[in-house]
C-alpha cells in the first residue's frame, strides 16, 4: 500500500518480480477513480474482503505479507459535487482503515495501528530507555516558563525540535521547508510568543562526532555514519542538505540488541532510528522513524536494504548481522 512515486516500493517490487513472487501494488488514492473495495460478512461469521483495480482483484485470504508504505488518502477531487466530496472522502478513509485491520498482524511488516503508536515521540523515548538505549532529557511544552527553566537546567545550550515534520505555508500558500532542528544558546533566542504558539520538543544540545542512521529489518540491523559536522548546513540537523559523506558503521552488539527490542516493543518488523555518536563514543538515541526512508543509504553505500526487505516479505529467514 503506497503512492505512485514511491521509489522504495519500486526497488523492492523489482526484486520480487525477478524472484517470481506475485505482488500487488495498491494506491488508495485511486479510490474511487480506478479502485474498488468489497467486504462480505457472512451470517456464520465468515468474512471475505477484496480490492480490485486495473482489471485485477485480490482477495485478502490470498495475502501472504503486507507492507504499509506511504499511501495517500482517497482522492475525490473532480469526482463528486463539492458538498459531497468531504463526506465521501471520510467514508472511504474509514473503510480502508477497517479493511487493513482485516489483515492479520502476523502478515504485516508494520501494521497501520502499530505505526501510529510508534510515531508517539514520548512513548519512543520511554521504550528506548527501557530497551537499554541512552536517551536525552526531554521536555515537550508550549509553556514559556517551563521551557526557560529547562534551558537553565541543561546549562543554556538546547536543541529545539518540531514534534513532527510538516511543511509550512504562508497565507498566500507559498511553500516553505520543514522546520529543522535549531540550537538555543541565549535566553533571548526565542520570544515567549514563539514558545507559546505550539508545543515543541526541547532537549540538551548534544555534541556529535557523527550521526547514525540505523535500519532494522526483521533481525537484521544496518547502520551508516552521516558526517554532519563537516558541513555548516548539517551541523545541527542532518536534513540541511544531502551533500554529506556517508560510511558504513558497525554498531556495538548491545546497541543492536536494544534497537531490536525497541522495534519489537511496538510490534514492528521494520523501522529506522536516528542516533548520535558523541566525541566520547556514547550512543544517544534521538528518535524512531517507524516508516522511515532508507533507499539513499543503499545507493550511497551498497547496503542490501531492498534485498533484505524482499526477504522479509517472502518469509526468508536471515541470520543476525
Amino acid at each position: 500500500m503506497t503512492e505512485p512515486l514511491d521509489l522504495h516500493a519500486d526497488a523492492v517490487i523489482r526484486l520480487l518480480n525477478t524472484r517470481g513472487v506475485p505482488v500487488v501494488r495498491v494506491h488508495p488514492e485511486d479510490l474511487p477513480h480506478s479502485m474498488g473495495v468489497t467486504v462480505r460478512a457472512g451470517g456464520e461469521g465468515s468474512v471475505r474482503a477484496e480490492v480490485s483495480f486495473g482489471g485485477r482483484s485480490v482477495r485478502f485470504d490470498e495475502i501472504r505479507a503486507a507492507w504499509f508504505r506511504k499511501p495517500n488518502l482517497p482522492d475525490y477531487s473532480g469526482h463528486t459535487h463539492t458538498s459531497a466530496e468531504r463526506y465521501c472522502r471520510i467514508q472511504a478513509k474509514c473503510v480502508l482503515e477497517a479493511l487493513w485491520q482485516l489483515i492479520p498482524d502476523s502478515k504485516w511488516i508494520c501494521s497501520p495501528q502499530s505505526l501510529t503508536l510508534a510515531e508517539n515521540k514520548v512513548l519512543q523515548l520511554m521504550a528506548a530507555r527501557d530497551a537499554g538505549l541512552t536517551t536525552p532529557e526531554t521536555i515537550l511544552t508550549n509553556n514559556p516558563e517551563e521551557a526557560r527553566r529547562f534551558f537553565a537546567d541543561v546549562g543554556g545550550d538546547m536543541a529545539v525540535k518540531a514534534y513532527t515534520p510538516e511543511i509550512m505555508n504562508d497565507s498566500e500558500r507559498k511553500v516553505y521547508k520543514v522546520p529543522l532542528t535549531s540550537r538555543w544558546t541565549s535566553s533571548s533566542d526565542l520570544a515567549d510568543e514563539s514558545i507559546a504558539i505550539s508545543p515543541t520538543i526541547y532537549q540538551p544540545y548534544i555534541k556529535k562526532s557523527v550521526e547514525i542512521r540505523a535500519v532494522v529489518i526483521g533481525e537484521r540491523v544496518y547502520a551508516a555514519e552521516m558526517h554532519t559536522q563537516t558541513n555548516d548546513l548539517t551541523e545541527i540537523d542532518s536534513r540541511g542538505t544531502i551533500d554529506i559523506r556517508h560510511e558504513r558503521h558497525i554498531l556495538p552488539r548491545h546497541v543492536e540488541d536494544s534497537l531490536r527490542k525497541l522495534v519489537t516493543h511496538f510490534d514492528l518488523r521494520f523501522s529506522s532510528a536516528d542516533l548520535i555518536l558523541t566525541p566520547d563514543n556514547r550512543y544517544v538515541f534521538l528518535d524512531l522513524n517507524p516508516n522511515g526512508q532508507w533507499l539513499w543509504l543503499e545507493h550511497a553505500l551498497g547496503i542490501p536494504l531492498s534485498e533484505t526487505m524482499a526477504d522479509l516479505l517472502c518469509g526468508v529467514p536471515r541470520g543476525e548481522t
